[in-house]
């Protein structure tokens, strides 16, 4: 009898064992990273041959024997070139001394010496090596469409990656030591996995236009700048950080979670969602850069006005605000820092519904404050085709009483013309233009920023377009 107990008692055991086993494969905790390209791996190792122990960087070029490539490489010191020599054509950017062009005299390159940076644009480069770069500090490279994989895990001192098109990579390991703080990913639509557990230093973090499955930002104190524009990533959870700067443009939002937002954000940037209804975003008392263009909102609720609001192509029938004053524009203004977050003051409401009593209403609450006495704005209330053609205000129901208000307070009401991009100041006499030149030719420095989006008006690198101080 004995015997047999102990022998069903093994057998449950057992099973419980196998149980065990197969719940900890099937733990759904367990990420799977995504395997290291084997072939990549080989002519990683081809170039560490190559380099010995020397200093410097590698990488293989996936290029023949007499053709050329331009990049910029940084250093202290001389540099010692094997696979290229400096060519007698003009690199890709001539005018800046940096950038030179190379003849390849063998597919693999070394470049040995204490290398600092590196910067290359469109090129068939398959493999990098930095490991062997004890002073890399910053790695840049644009639409080389062969990378699939980054290894930068043992590159102690880098700082800055800024990627972009690199439309085939699948992996990117990201340094072991807690040093990197600029991580530019741009347009990386195969990249699904990203390891951020040690970049406690990280403050800038932009994935526009990645497909990452999950984005896991718990070490990620030090934050203070996260865009994820034209990107199916989906928002992590950001309530713990203390962001300044959010962009989630062009990411098909129906629906914002504002309870999630960080109460320490100074700009918000929503431009071109599916967001409907009511926006409440009267929590965030540091607000001064916001942007919801191109939604399909009805009401909107702020604590204050900020000094940047962007709400043009709306449905907006009314702006609710809960303190007039801003008592944040002068901390966020004279920071001590060099440029500050707004240059001037900027309202754009052109292509919603608001009434005539909601407009008058909202600029009651808006020269209540101390702002629009310190600074110069600009107040965008119509639009126009062409410089031939009148201004209109569309649905909404701006009187020449409203364009006499924002002018006593030294503001400019401005229309905007679509043919050209100019904007012209507005008088009283509704759908008339004070003069016929567009105010770009009249000396306002930061105008090239006020068009109907001023932050986001280029669309060749979104990070470059709005540049906070960090």
């Amino acid at each position: 009898m004995k015997k047999s107990k102990l022998h069903l008692m093994s057998w449950l055991l057992l099973l419980a064992s196998i149980l065990l086993i197969s719940c900890k494969k099937d733990e759904p905790n367990q990420k799977k990273e995504t395997p290291r390209n084997p072939e990549v791996v080989a002519q990683e190792q081809e170039l560490l041959k190559l380099l010995g122990e020397d200093e410097g960087i590698a990488f293989a070029s996936g290029m023949k024997v007499g053709d050329t490539i331009s990049m910029a490489i940084w250093a202290k010191g001389e540099l010692e070139f094997k696979g290229m020599k400096p060519s007698e054509y003009p690199s890709r950017y001539p005018d800046v001394e940096a950038w030179i062009c190379y003849t390849i005299t063998d597919p693999n390159v070394v470049v040995k010496g204490d290398v600092i940076a590196f910067n290359i644009h469109e090129a068939p480069l398959t493999a990098f090596v930095a490991s062997q770069a004890p002073n890399f500090i910053s790695f840049n490279m644009f639409s080389c469409p062969n990378i699939t994989d980054l290894d930068f895990s043992h590159c102690k001192g880098l700082g800055f990656i800024r990627t972009g098109n690199l439309d085939n990579l699948t992996r990117i390991t990201l340094p072991t030591e807690p040093i990197l703080k600029n991580l530019y990913l741009w347009t990386s639509p195969k990249l699904e996995q990203l390891n951020l557990s040690k970049a406690t230093e990280l403050k800038s973090l932009d994935l526009s236009g990645t497909s990452l499955k999950e984005l896991d930002l718990t070490h990620c104190n030090k934050l203070i700048d996260l865009r994820l524009d034209y990107s199916s990533t989906p928002i992590p959870d950001i309530s713990h950080l203390k962001l300044e700067l959010l962009s989630l443009r062009n990411k098909n939002l129906t629906s914002l979670d504002v309870s999630m937002l960080p109460a320490t954000l100074i700009y918000l940037n929503l431009r071109n969602n599916k967001l409907q209804g009511s926006l409440d975003l009267s929590l965030l008392k540091r607000l001064n850069v916001l942007s919801i263009a191109d939604n399909q909102l009805s009401t909107l609720k702020l604590h204050h006005f900020p000094a940047q609001l962007y709400a043009q192509s709306n449905q907006l029938t009314s702006i609710k605000v809960a303190e007039a004053e801003n008592k944040y524009y002068e901390e966020d203004w004279h920071d001590g820092k060099e440029q500050g977050w707004y240059p001037s003051l900027f309202v754009n409401l052109t292509f919603n519904k608001m009434s005539e009593e909601a407009i008058t209403q909202f600029l009651d609450k808006l020269f209540t404050n101390e702002i629009p006495n310190k600074l110069k704005g600009l107040f965008l209330v119509a639009t126009r085709e062409n410089e031939n053609a009148e201004f209109s205000f569309g649905e909404n129901a701006f009187t020449p009483q409203h364009l006499e208000q924002i002018d006593a307070k030294n503001w400019m009401p401005v229309g905007y013309t679509k043919s050209t991009g100019g904007l012209y100041p507005i008088n009283s006499a509704v759908n008339t233009a004070e003069v016929p030149t567009p105010m770009m030719s009249q000396g306002y420095p930061s105008l090239e920023l006020m068009r109907e989006n001023p932050l986001d008006a280029s669309n060749e690198s979104d990070a470059r377009a709005f540049t906070p101080h960090l």
